[in-house]
């Protein structure tokens, strides 16, 4: 099996490794609470104003939660912005 990406299989192996590092660091300050007024879980990280979620169970929130911090990371990455808690540089070049 041979890889079809002009970065490299071992790249893009380690950037998946680093953004679930990031995801996993980021959700251990996350924080959960039972909404009685909604009937729902809610969650949210501190270190991450705006991001939160909403579900039936904690583990749906965690798993929207993670969906959003990884959104947040790769849109900052791709705008060349700098990651607070991330400490490793992507320098991709296209050809």
């Amino acid at each position: 099996s041979g890889c079809a990406s002009s970065i490299g299989c071992d790249t893009i192996a380690g950037m998946k490794l680093v953004v679930q590092k990031f995801v996993e660091d980021s959700l251990s300050g996350a924080e959960y609470s039972y909404d009685k007024s909604v009937g729902q879980w809610v969650g949210w990280i501190k270190t991450f104003p705006g991001i939160y979620a909403q579900g039936d169970r904690v583990e749906l929130v965690r798993q929207e939660l993670a969906e959003k911090v990884e959104e947040h990371l790769l849109l900052n990455l791709r705008e060349k912005r700098n990651v607070k808690g991330l400490d490793f540089k992507f320098d991709l070049v296209h050809a």
